[in-house]
């Protein structure tokens, strides 16, 4: 690997993957180009993050005109954007109702347990107790609740996850 800082990594980084050789250093569009001046078609889009590209003109000019506003709220405080944003995705659903926001993947899965309980008429309380998921997960939380998703955990009972107390 060219970089010096490449064989630091191990020691600060949790080692859930191996990067690719290289480290980035600009993207533009749908290129990345690394220290070593080379230039990469990123396939990846920052893993579905940047699927508008790298620095889109009309994306960056939006970020940069909010960033002057205000950077982040939490869902306690009302941002008009917000409302514009659940009235857009309304209308072009064709079929939903309200728009729900979430901070995180966990947050998303838990909403979309709880959902599918609520829409389907069975009870908390109905027998429904399990959940497939993969027996292997590949992420930096090991083969813990957080990797299979630890909002589930409030959703069903708690033999959802006996295997992993064994």
């Amino acid at each position: 690997m060219p970089q010096a800082h490449f064989p630091m990594f191990p020691n600060y980084g949790y080692p859930d993957h191996t990067p690719f050789p290289f480290a980035v250093k600009a993207a533009e569009g749908s290129w990345l180009y690394s220290e070593d001046g080379e230039k990469y078609l990123d396939f990846f889009a920052g893993i579905a993050v940047n699927n508008l590209g790298h620095r889109h003109p009309k994306v960056q000019a939006a970020i940069e005109d909010q960033l002057k506003k205000v950077w982040h709220t939490s869902n306690y405080f009302l941002n008009p954007l917000v409302v514009q944003l659940a009235q857009s995705l309304v209308s072009v659903s064709g079929h939903c109702s309200r728009a729900f926001f979430c901070n995180s993947g966990v947050e998303a899965n838990e909403a979309a347990f709880k959902l599918a309980r609520k829409f389907s008429g069975k009870k908390k309380d109905s027998g429904l107790s399990q959940f497939v998921s993969r027996a292997q997960p590949h992420n930096a939380f090991g083969n813990g609740p957080a990797a299979h998703t630890a909002g589930l955990f409030s959703f069903g009972r708690r033999i959802l996850y006996s295997h992993f107390h064994k």
